[in-house]
This record gives structure tokens, C-alpha cells and sequence, in this order.
């Protein structure tokens, strides 16, 4: 079954918005977060807030998603087109992307291409 971009988008969308959430609802029980203290300090809780949705990361998600349902690995059912394991299959979309928003927030940085001569 194939899916308009729309909703894809706004899937992915929400998606996203979950993470957010749960991250600011209950920070060191996210998995990714302890990581991130680990990487970037204690202080890196104190961006939490800025974390947002990142276009790049929407758009490969939504992609994926399409192509998913197509291929059939998702079917819609009676609530619609998501699935609880869908923040599973799509997490590391989403934690790549609040990553690297917290490595420009805390001033780490991050080096998003090696060109070798």
C-alpha cells in the first residue's frame, strides 16, 4: 500500500515530537541521553529544551516510510497508520539528528564529512 508524502511527513513528524517528549519527561531514562552525558557532560541536560524537529531527519524518515509501506512491512489498521514499534525501527533517524543538534548546542561540534587527499 503506498502512502501520500503528506502523511508520511507527518508521521515522521510526530514521531519525532515523541522523542522530544520523552526526553524532557524523563531525561535519564532515556537511553540516548545517558549517552550524551556521556559524550558531551552534565550540562548537555540544559539544552534539552532546544532540542526541535530536524527537516533532514523528517524527510529521510518519511522516505522510509514509504518505501516500508510499500513493500508492505507496515499495513494501516483501525487507528491508523502508525505502529508501536515504529519509534523502534525509526529512533536512529531521530537520535542522529537531536545528536548532532547537541553537539552545536554545547559548542562540541561535529564533523559531518572526511575528505582525504
Amino acid at each position: 500500500m503506498k502512502i501520500i508524502r503528506k502523511k508520511a511527513i507527518e508521521l515522521a513528524t510526530s514521531l519525532f515530537e515523541m522523542e522530544t517528549e520523552m526526553i524532557g519527561n524523563d531525561p535519564q531514562g532515556c537511553f540516548a541521553v545517558r549517552d550524551w552525558f556521556d559524550k558531551y557532560g552534565e550540562d548537555c541536560d540544559k539544552f534539552e529544551n532546544k532540542l526541535t524537529s530536524d527537516d533532514k531527519a523528517i524527510e529521510d524518515i518519511a522516505t522510509e516510510i514509504q518505501k516500508d509501506f510499500a513493500s508492505g512491512y507496515w499495513k494501516p489498521d483501525s487507528d491508523g497508520l502508525y505502529n508501536y514499534m515504529m519509534p523502534t525501527i525509526y529512533g536512529g533517524y531521530i537520535d542522529e539528528a537531536l545528536e548532532k543538534q547537541l553537539a552545536v548546542l554545547t559548542g562540541v561540534g561535529y564533523q559531518s564529512e572526511l575528505n582525504f587527499a
